[in-house]
């Protein structure tokens, strides 16, 4: 399964479950680089709750120090997509599951400030 397809130079899009995707490009408007979407607080904790797994578990499956799996779910670092990617794999839940996103309404944005 292609979690991530790449179809222009600054435009991903994540593969939702449903058949769905989740568009996270960047726009460049003004100068100014806008995400589609900001990362909130890492919900790795709860999806290991859900999962009935450990931290510790998940450290010793995906072969990394536990300090690590705490400083994702303590928001102290980001996940990279490949660590995320296993994540998901190993608890059973989908990569986007594992932080909120926040989306910005940068067209607004855009129009602003080209017409200021």
């Amino acid at each position: 399964m292609e979690n991530f397809i790449v179809t222009g130079s600054f435009m991903k899009y994540i593969h939702a479950g449903n058949g769905q995707r989740l568009r996270l490009s960047k726009s460049y408007v003004g100068g100014h680089n806008f995400l589609k979407f900001e990362l909130g607080r890492c919900l790795l904790n709860e999806r290991l709750v859900e999962s009935g797994k450990s931290a510790e578990w998940l450290a010793k499956d995906l072969l990394i120090k536990p300090e690590r799996v705490c400083d994702f779910m303590e928001n102290k670092r980001v996940m990279p997509l490949k660590i995320a990617i296993s994540i998901a794999d190993s608890i059973g839940c989908d990569v986007r599951a594992l932080y909120e996103l926040i989306p910005h309404d940068n067209e607004a944005k855009g129009a602003s400030r080209n017409n200021g």
